[in-house]
């Protein structure tokens, strides 16, 4: 019998936690468990230090602050040589400064190792080379750059593709999953946000918009995400903002804060638009599920990050980042318009099936993780 490929992934998060590049992980390992055998390093906020190697293969490294870090690194760094002849290839996704000494125990035991950025201008390699040199050193000696989102190895990252061995592989969705369901239409239009309070994920540009667009249309908004995230991105203060205002401007009844929930189809389902007024990203997943789940959208345009998932005026919307009045005049298209939601709504979710489902295109992780074992083997 063939000896089963065996891949360790180290990631910032992973179930229960409820994170873009965990759900990722682990709808891959989920698709793949039967041909593949998965460790997992999870930099757990939520949880302490363990090893559930027999029944979940999962290792959890809670990150300390101060002196303490000490700790987790040495304990980081015994695991590692632990498990050295349980596993071929080494995957890491994001997070660039936690798995810098992943990347030198690899290279030291010669394991083949994959590295996939997840936030442009965060952990790109454009980034890196400018902020980070030595991470970036490190990376020219990985064996594969996996792109989520062509911005990765497109516009100031086009270099890679002279300098490095990379493949694009677009996040995926689960389209069984996020699906649209029979349900009563909302007499009033309901406006949906999913991302953790922060200044990328750009939440008060849209209360601001929607603050105009009630003067025109009565509809509701939804943010869902973290209020109080322990991520350096995160700003609590952001909420409270909104939240305050809308306390008295006394409109609180039209506005709900919802944290993070696994289960995030029935709030696509019990909305008529979703909106991604970000910054910046790597390739959004809370946009891929609401496509699926049948939802007009309005996103940034962000080049290489969103336009190449939303055609304009087709599947969904694109307005220019920060701009209020082009996110006002979308959303109020979508608003007034029933027929209109369900025309893109419909468009999008074929879209999304076509090319960013689970269903279709799972193996091309499978082909991934055996032709980078491959290499000089």
């Amino acid at each position: 019998m063939k000896k089963k490929l065996r891949v360790l992934v180290c990631l910032g998060g992973y179930n229960p936690e409820i994170a873009g590049g965990a759900i990722q992980q682990e709808n891959i390992i989920n698709n793949l468990k039967n041909k593949i055998n998965f460790n997992v390093i999870s930099f757990s906020k939520l949880f302490d230090d363990r090893v559930s190697l027999s029944i979940k293969k999962v290792y959890r490294i809670k990150k300390y602050n101060n002196i303490l870090i000490l700790k987790s690194i040495f304990k980081l760094i015994v695991y590692f040589f632990a498990i050295r002849n349980s596993f071929d290839v080494l995957h890491l996704r994001g997070g660039a400064k936690r798995i810098l000494i992943l990347i030198i125990m690899g290279i030291l035991l010669k394991k083949k190792i994959i590295y996939t950025p997840t936030r442009y201008l965060e952990d790109d390699l454009n980034t890196l080379r400018i902020n980070n040199k030595f991470m970036y050193y490190l990376l020219l000696k990985v064996d594969l750059i996996h792109c989520i989102s062509p911005i990765f190895f497109k516009s100031k990252n086009k270099f890679i593709t002279k300098k490095f061995n990379y493949k694009y592989i677009p996040n995926l969705v689960d389209t069984n999953k996020f699906k649209k369901e029979d349900k009563v239409e909302n007499k009033i239009p309901k406006i949906i946000c999913v991302g953790f309070f922060s200044k990328i994920k750009n939440q008060l540009l849209l209360y601001k918009a929607w603050l105009n667009i009630l003067q025109i249309k009565n509809c509701h908004l939804i943010f869902v995400g973290k209020k109080n995230f322990d991520y350096y991105l995160s700003k609590k203060d952001i909420y409270k903002n909104i939240f305050n205002d809308a306390k008295n401007r006394n409109i609180l009844n039209k506005l709900k804060f919802i944290d993070h929930d696994r289960d995030m189809k029935k709030h696509y389902n019990h909305s008529d638009i979703f909106v991604l007024p970000s910054t910046t990203e790597g390739m959004p997943n809370s946009l891929l599920e609401a496509m699926s789940c049948s939802l007009p959208c309005v996103v940034t345009k962000l080049k290489f990050i969103t336009t190449p998932i939303i055609i304009n005026e087709k599947n969904g919307y694109l307005f220019t980042r920060n701009n209020k009045k082009d996110l006002e005049n979308c959303l109020i298209k979508l608003i007034k318009s029933k027929k209109l939601r369900k025309k893109m709504g419909k468009t999008a979710k074929k879209y999304v099936e076509n090319n960013f489902s689970f269903k279709k295109n799972y193996f091309k992780y499978e082909k991934m993780y055996h032709d980078i074992y491959a290499i000089d083997k």
